[in-house]
C-alpha cells in the first residue's frame, strides 16, 4: 500500500478503517487530497489530516473523506437487484 501526493509516493506502514501511518523519517507532514494505491491498483481518493500523534517512528493520519475509485461510471438511476445476465435474441 502507498499514498501518492502530488507526484511523491509514500509507503503506508499500517492501514485501518479510519486512517493509516507513514514513517516520520521518510515522509514530510501531509494534509489535503491524496490517492491510496495497492500496488498499481487505485483504491481511493482521500482527504486526510495528521492527528499529531508520532509514536515509534510513525506519523498517524486520519481520513476525513475516503472515496473509493470504481472501474465504471456512476449511474444516476436505481438498478434492480436481479437483472438479466444476457438477453436471448428473437428468432423470426
Amino acid at each position: 500500500m502507498c499514498i501518492h501526493d502530488r507526484g511523491a509516493v509514500h509507503k503506508v506502514l499500517r492501514l485501518w478503517e479510519d486512517g493509516f501511518t507513514l514513517a516520520v523519517t521518510d515522509t514530510p507532514p501531509l494534509h489535503g487530497y491524496v490517492d491510496l494505491f495497492d500496488g498499481p491498483r487505485h483504491l481511493a481518493s482521500c482527504l486526510i489530516v495528521a492527528t499529531g500523534a508520532e509514536e515509534g517512528g510513525e506519523r498517524t493520519y486520519e481520513f476525513k473523506i475516503r472515496m473509493p475509485v470504481t472501474d465504471r461510471p456512476a449511474v444516476d438511476f436505481e438498478q434492480p437487484e436481479s437483472s438479466p445476465a444476457a438477453l436471448i435474441p428473437r428468432s423470426f
